[in-house]
């Protein structure tokens, strides 16, 4: 069960209700905890301003909660989704994150949308080893997205997704990613991806053994 509480009050434009204020704003049960304020404004651009903190946040609860979809999500135009937000602006601060039972710490996201844009002008998290740090953008024309992100990997361990077996050793890799795609929905925009992922092992020394020393390289074209 989710708890809301917070201190709002309307905006007027003469004597017309055009939007609330949230203030001191506080989300909160035994999975999560969110604080922060909110405003929704008619008229205004960006017409949602968020700024939110959170100690603790479960995306896999709160998915839970969601009504079941009954079509193939994949497949399914993304630019009315998109073009619902309207221009936005929203930061969002979490100490500790559950993503797909992924513990991530420290998540930092902040994003603005516009006519034909989404700009993630920031989405940075840190693991047990690591740091993820990156951005990306969005924009469409027509019925079309283009899509572009960049992120930068410090001692991240991609083993715990690959490897099932407890004995053997994880070897965290650092590196760089630069992927761009186009497409009129997630589908065609995962089929589409072009760019490259360069990795190689965090601290990699010549008398290591070979799985000690990976590296990965990886170009897509089409």
């Amino acid at each position: 069960t989710l708890k809301f509480s917070g201190s709002s009050s309307l905006v007027l434009d003469s004597d017309r209700i055009v939007g609330v204020e949230i203030e001191n704003l506080n989300i909160d049960s035994i999975e999560q905890a969110v604080t922060g304020k909110l405003s929704l404004v008619a008229g205004r651009s960006p017409w949602v301003i968020a700024a939110l903190e959170s100690d603790r946040l479960n995306i896999d609860s709160l998915m839970a909660l969601l009504p079941q979809s009954t079509g193939a999500s994949a497949s399914a135009p993304l630019l009315p989704t998109l073009q619902r937000l309207g221009a936005a602006k929203a930061s969002l601060s979490i100490k500790s994150l559950s993503l797909y039972e992924l513990p991530l710490a420290d998540v930092q996201l902040a994003f603005v949308t516009g006519p034909n844009v989404l700009d993630l002008s920031q989405l940075d998290f840190r693991t047990d080893n690591g740091t993820v740090n990156s951005q990306g953008e969005i924009t469409w024309k027509n019925d079309r997205a283009t899509l572009a992100l960049n992120a930068a990997l410090s001692n991240i361990d991609l083993d715990q997704f690959l490897i099932a077996s407890e004995d053997i050793e994880h070897i965290t890799v650092s590196g760089s990613a630069k992927l761009n795609s186009a497409g009129r929905n997630m589908e065609e925009l995962a089929a589409n991806l072009t760019g490259f992922i360069d990795l190689q092992a965090a601290n990699p020394a010549q008398g290591n053994a070979p799985e000690a020393r990976r590296k990965l390289t990886l170009t897509a074209t089409r």
